[in-house]
């Protein structure tokens, strides 16, 4: 007996996935962009 809904459930938890690596490269993209920020400026000039 065959079973479709595997290949559904493959397919929503690919689909989590990639939803998940995008949101943790965007993160990891704002934090990076921060770090630059504050190490490029002076920290007496933030005050």
């Amino acid at each position: 007996m065959t079973r479709p809904s595997h290949d559904g459930w493959r397919r929503v938890g690919f689909a989590l996935l990639g939803a998940w690596l995008v949101k943790a490269g965007t993160l990891a993209a704002a934090a990076v962009k921060a770090c630059n920020q504050a190490a490029r400026r002076p920290p007496e000039g933030r005050r």
